[in-house]
C-alpha cells in the first residue's frame, strides 16, 4: 500500500499524482528484482483515490473473478443520479521495452481480452489500463486529447476491440499499445467541461469510439459498495476483482434508500 499526505477532493490532482507515484514505484521495485504485478498496481491506485478523495471515491477490492470473466476493475462514474460504467483489464508493463506482454495471457476458456469482451455487460465498455515506469512511460509522445506530462502516460486507457484486434493480428508476445493509449488522467484533467459522467463519456468516444449507456438507478455492485462498504454476496460472483466508484459530488455517494 502506498501512503499519501494532505488528502484532496480533487480528482484531477489525485488521478495525476497517482500516475507519477506507481511509475516511481514500479521503476523502483524493478531495480531491486521484487515482485511487482498489474494487480499490485491497481490495488495501489485504488488506495491512492481512497486516501485522498474519501468524499468522492468508494473502492473495494477481492480478487476472485479474473479468470472467470477477465476484468481486474469495475469503474463507475455517477454525478446527479446518472450513472456509466467500464470494465477494465489492467496490465503492467514489464522492463524497458517499448512493448506489453501477455496481452495474449490465456482466461477462462480462452484468452483474457476475448474473456473479458465476452463478459463486460451490456452498457458498459471494456477497457485495458496500462500502467507504466517513468522510463517507459517517456516515450509515448504527445497523443491525448489534451496535453500531458509524461508521467501522467504511467497510467492510460485503450479500447478493448483494438487490443484484441493486436492480440489477433500481430506476432504473439510483447505488443507496442503507444499509439493506441490515452493517459486515463485526461478523463478528469481536460475538456470538455462538465461533471463526472460528462467527462468519462467524452473520454469513451475518443478512446474507443463509442459510449457507456447512462443509467438513472445505480448498478447493484456499486449501490451495496456507497451502502455497506463492500459488494454482497451474490454481486461479488459476478462482478470484477475490484470495484470504483467516483462522485462528482459528497452528495453522489451518500447512503441512498432502497430501491
Amino acid at each position: 500500500m502506498i501512503k499519501v499526505q494532505n488528502p484532496s477532493t480533487e480528482p484531477c490532482e489525485t488521478f495525476a499524482l497517482a500516475s507519477k507515484t506507481i511509475a516511481e514505484k514500479a521503476d523502483r521495485l524493478r531495480g531491486t528484482g521484487k515482485f511487482y504485478d498489474e494487480r499490485s498496481a491497481v490495488s495501489d491506485f485504488l488506495d491512492l483515490l481512497q486516501q485522498r478523495c474519501p468524499d468522492r471515491v468508494r473502492t473495494w477490492q477481492r480478487g476472485l473473478n479474473e479468470s472467470r470473466n477477465g476484468a481486474d476493475l469495475e469503474m463507475w462514474f455517477v454525478a446527479n443520479d446518472r450513472w456509466v460504467g467500464f470494465r477494465i483489464q489492467a496490465k503492467l508493463h514489464q522492463g524497458n521495452s517499448d512493448s506489453y506482454g501477455h496481452l495474449d495471457h490465456p482466461g477462462g476458456t480462452g484468452q483474457q481480452v476475448e474473456n473479458l469482451l465476452a463478459n463486460t455487460p451490456k452498457g458498459l465498455v471494456a477497457m485495458h489500463l496500462f500502467f507504466a515506469g517513468l522510463s517507459a512511460a517517456e516515450t509515448c509522445g504527445s497523443l491525448c486529447i489534451c496535453p500531458a506530462p509524461c508521467h501522467y502516460w504511467a497510467i492510460s486507457i485503450a479500447d478493448s476491440n483494438v487490443v484484441q484486434r493486436l492480440v489477433r493480428y500481430e506476432t504473439m508476445g510483447g505488443k507496442d499499445v503507444r499509439p493506441i493509449l490515452k493517459p486515463l488522467v485526461c478523463a478528469f484533467c481536460c475538456e470538455p467541461s462538465g461533471d463526472v459522467v460528462d467527462r468519462a463519456i467524452a473520454f469513451s468516444r475518443a478512446v474507443a469510439g463509442r459510449v457507456p449507456s447512462v443509467r438513472r438507478t445505480p448498478p447493484r455492485n456499486a449501490l451495496d459498495l456507497i451502502r455497506y462498504g463492500q459488494p454482497l454476496r451474490d454481486q461479488v460472483k459476478v462482478g470484477a476483482d475490484a470495484i470504483l466508484v467516483l462522485g462528482g459530488s459528497e452528495e453522489d455517494l451518500s447512503a441512498r434508500p432502497e430501491l
